[in-house]
């Protein structure tokens, strides 16, 4: 065939011991098919970085070459070829393919996410399940920043350890505001406060509802009262999940039951933390040995108060610990007439020590019930 000059066309690339594959188009001013493979080598980072993994493909081949007269004629045909290609194969949605959109539509970014590369400086797209996201290695951007509102009314990105983030000088954009739908279903912003949410004119897209996920992972809204999670063919989302996190601080969701989790190496996102005031009022969330406790910068919301106690109306003590009774008091405790009587248990035990056989057995059997219930 003879080739005219700026000459579309589309190719699949794939390796075959792999089953991975991925078809793509070249359309730029200078194309033309001689170069494939020899100096354009696909504009996919995706396939770059399988490359450097598994080297380069064994399988390489021009599948349609668009030689119209006029180039702009070509050049759309040549991307309606290749998403049309795309979309009948489901290469976006299956993981034997690399491509992850079709023509710049349907981008798919379902288990991925933007971390900065450390060598240029770059937002990157790659896999949530990347082992350099997971160990710490890669980070989002926006990592350890929040966006607030300063005072001429801009929105800039803050670290969230800025003085004037913590003292709240300057505010989250979104504080005090939320998205509600009136009853045609239109969307309005509004203040948390605002007297229709109250009164029922307005309210929230999922009131009522709650996420769930059925038996084949589809997950989806459905209404509380909804039968089928009574009968367990509805579960929820969350059902034996906990948010945790790992030695790099890094927080998720995961399975209370996951070996991480088990072993220790993920724990509660929570743990080791505790609330604790500034010296203004504001509450914070710290670690429980951080240093500004001592030197009083960070107010633990215990600290000055007395340990409670609770007035035994048997005894006519006041017991130290918490809201209930400890375990000698309340409905336990010996001056209770309807509690237990230890010197009639004392009693009991001397006389049945006279007994033998399956008379002694039966008497020991029911008096350890009563020690048990008041240990």
């Amino acid at each position: 065939m003879l080739f005219i000059e700026n000459t579309p066309y589309t190719y699949l690339i794939g390796w075959t011991h792999l089953n991975i594959w991925y078809c793509g188009c070249r359309y730029a001013r200078d194309c033309h098919p001689k170069d494939f493979w020899v100096t354009y080598f696909t504009s996919s980072v995706y396939v770059s970085e399988f490359i450097k993994k598994h080297g380069e493909p064994d399988y390489r081949s021009i599948r349609k070459i668009f030689t119209d007269e006029d180039y702009v004629t070509r050049v759309k045909r040549c991307q309606k070829w290749e998403d049309t290609f795309i979309r009948r194969v489901g290469a976006v949605r299956n993981d034997n393919w690399l491509n992850k959109s079709r023509a710049g539509k349907s981008f798919q970014s379902s288990g991925m996410t933007t971390v900065v590369d450390p060598i240029t400086n770059k937002n990157i797209q790659i896999s949530i399940k990347h082992p350099d996201f997971i160990n710490g290695k890669l980070n989002v951007p926006w990592k350890g920043t929040a966006v607030v509102n300063i005072n001429d009314g801009k929105n800039t990105r803050l670290p969230i350890n800025d003085y004037r983030v913590q003292e709240k000088i300057f505010r989250s954009p979104t504080l005090g505001k939320t998205t509600v739908y009136d009853h045609c279903g239109v969307p309005i912003r509004t203040t948390t406060n605002d007297p229709r949410i109250k009164s029922g004119e307005l309210s929230g897209k999922t009131k009522g509802k709650v996420l769930i996920k059925n038996s084949n992972g589809e997950i989806f809204y459905v209404k509380t009262d909804d039968e089928r999670i009574l009968t367990g063919e509805f579960n929820y989302l969350t059902n034996g999940m906990m948010c945790v996190k790992d030695k790099y601080g890094n927080t998720f969701q995961a399975a209370v039951n996951d070996p991480l989790v088990l072993s220790g190496e993920w724990v509660h996102h929570s743990k080791g933390e505790i609330t604790v005031y500034t010296p203004n009022g504001t509450k914070v969330r710290t670690c429980a040995g951080d240093p500004r406790l001592t030197t009083g910068e960070l107010i633990h919301p215990l600290k000055g108060s007395k340990k409670p106690v609770t007035y035994c109306h048997y005894c006519q003590k006041d017991i130290a610990g918490s809201s209930n009774y400890s375990r000698s008091h309340g409905a336990k405790c010996v001056c209770n007439p309807d509690g237990v009587n230890f010197n009639q248990i004392l009693h009991d035990f001397i006389l049945f020590t006279t007994l033998s056989g399956d008379e002694y057995k039966r008497e020991l059997k029911s008096i350890k019930k009563k020690l048990k219930k008041y240990r």
